[in-house]
C-alpha cells in the first residue's frame, strides 16, 4: 500500500489501483475521516459506531435517524444496515432517504432503505399517449422508385 499527497489531496493506492482519496485541509493536528471507507469495519463492530470519529459529523437528517433507530432494541446494527446502503449509492442518496423517512415520520431500517433504493432508481416516466391528430390516416409504403421521378429519370436498370 502506497500514499501518495499532493497539495489538496491525499490518495491512497494499492498495486497502482486507488481505494481512497482525502482532501486536505490546512493546518497543524487536523483529522479528516470519511465514514465510507470505515463501513466494513462496522458490519463486523456495529458497537463502533457509537464513539466512532467518522461517525460524529455524519449530515443532520441521517443523525436525526440514528437517534430514532438507536432508541429501539437493536438499534445499533439496525443503523449499520441503514449506513452500509450508502456504500453501494452514496451518502448523498441516504442523506436524502433519511430526511424523507424523518418528513413522514416513519424511520424504519426498511422505509429508509426502500427510499433509498427507489431514489437510486428511478422508474421510468409513464408512456405517452400520441395525440389524435398525429396518427397516420395511411401508412407510407417503401417504394424506391418514388425517388427516381423525383430526380427526373431512373438512376437503376
Amino acid at each position: 500500500m502506497r500514499a501518495r499527497r499532493y497539495v489538496d489531496r491525499i490518495v491512497v493506492l494499492m498495486e497502482s489501483e486507488v481505494i481512497a482519496t482525502h482532501s486536505r485541509r490546512m493546518g497543524r493536528d487536523k483529522t479528516i475521516t470519511d465514514p465510507q471507507h470505515y463501513l466494513s469495519v462496522l458490519e463486523r463492530k456495529p458497537g463502533a459506531l457509537r464513539n466512532g470519529l467518522p461517525f460524529q459529523n455524519l449530515p443532520r437528517p441521517i443523525t436525526l435517524a440514528q437517534e430514532h433507530l438507536l432508541a429501539k432494541a437493536g438499534g445499533d446494527k439496525a443503523f449499520v444496515e441503514v449506513l452500509l446502503a450508502a456504500r453501494d449509492h452514496g451518502m448523498e442518496i441516504l442523506e436524502t432517504a433519511c430526511a424523507m423517512a424523518l418528513e413522514q415520520k416513519i424511520v424504519t431500517v426498511t422505509v429508509i432503505l426502500n427510499l433509498v433504493y427507489r431514489l437510486a432508481n428511478p422508474l421510468p416516466p409513464p408512456p405517452q399517449q400520441t395525440p389524435e391528430a398525429l396518427h397516420l390516416k395511411e401508412e407510407p409504403t417503401s417504394d424506391c422508385n418514388r425517388y427516381d421521378t423525383l430526380r427526373g429519370k431512373p438512376h437503376v436498370h
